[in-house]
């Protein structure tokens, strides 16, 4: 209530906050802005028509370790900033990476990488009356229809990969596991999707925790690849004030929530 008797402007300041997040490897600078002002005691409501924000620009020559130096990569960043010719600045002598180790050899290429299980036969049934479809009727489809490369891979084949594994317990569980699969995956192959064929008793979800809720469940820790979701080391993941992660993804994903070959075939 002092808040709507208050004869102060709120908010305070048209400029608050500004976070930079990585998106592919390209450096993104968001800030917060409040063109309209209020004042609550009076009633009256004003707002900056214009505003001008100057940001001075700094060579440090860090390159992300997720920068791909790829087109799709560029053209999708530039959708998502206001000062898309930057991004021109990104020039192909800059280095890219390869991930150490891992399944991914970087003389193939997969556009679409399915993840799933061996339990209950999840991974591949040969196609019936009953079960009309399996996992290569969906990648026959997009290689045809989108021309994406595809593969599938197991949960147990991430998991018998040490490569993948983490000497800190806090990040050596499945759910880590995959996430470095993931990293692999997109710097190796230059993956653009990953697909998640399982339900979260078998493909369990990393469990977010945001101001009004906790245990939330979100695949963001699989397609958002930069930092660990857990800077603070503790038991809550992705909370407000960590600093752990960003927003801007790497990769595009999605989950059909199955447990069996029929869930799949009906989908």
């Amino acid at each position: 209530t002092a808040l709507y008797t208050s004869d102060e402007v709120y908010p305070s300041e048209i400029y608050d906050k500004y976070h930079i997040g990585y998106c592919r490897g390209y450096a993104i600078l968001d800030i917060t802005l409040s063109p309209v002002q209020y004042i609550p005691k009076d009633g009256r409501l004003f707002y900056y028509p214009e505003i001008t924000v100057a940001i001075d620009l700094e060579d440090t020559e860090y390159v992300d370790p997720f920068f791909r130096n790829n087109p799709d990569d560029k053209a999708w960043v530039e959708k998502l900033v206001y000062n898309p010719e930057i991004a021109d600045t990104y020039t192909i002598d800059l280095p890219t990476f390869e991930y150490p180790g891992g399944l991914c050899d970087p003389s193939d290429n997969y556009d679409y990488v399915i993840i799933t299980t061996t339990k209950n036969s999840l991974d591949y049934w040969p196609t019936t009356n009953s079960t009309p479809y399996n996992w290569e009727s969906l990648m026959d489809k997009h290689e045809q229809d989108d021309e994406l490369s595809c593969t599938l891979v197991t949960i147990q084949n991430i998991t018998a990969c040490t490569d993948y594994h983490s000497s800190d317990p806090l990040f050596n569980d499945l759910q880590a596991h995959i996430r470095e699969f993931c990293k692999d995956a997109y710097e190796d192959w230059g993956t653009s999707y990953i697909f998640i064929g399982g339900d979260d008793e078998w493909i369990p979800a990393r469990h977010m925790k945001y101001a009004h809720e906790s245990n939330v469940d979100s695949d963001i820790y699989w397609s958002n690849l930069h930092n660990t979701f857990n800077d603070d080391h503790d038991s809550q993941w992705g909370e407000e004030g960590d600093l752990g992660f960003d927003l801007y993804s790497e990769l595009f994903i999605g989950r059909i929530t199955c447990d069996e070959p029929q869930d799949v075939s009906n989908w």
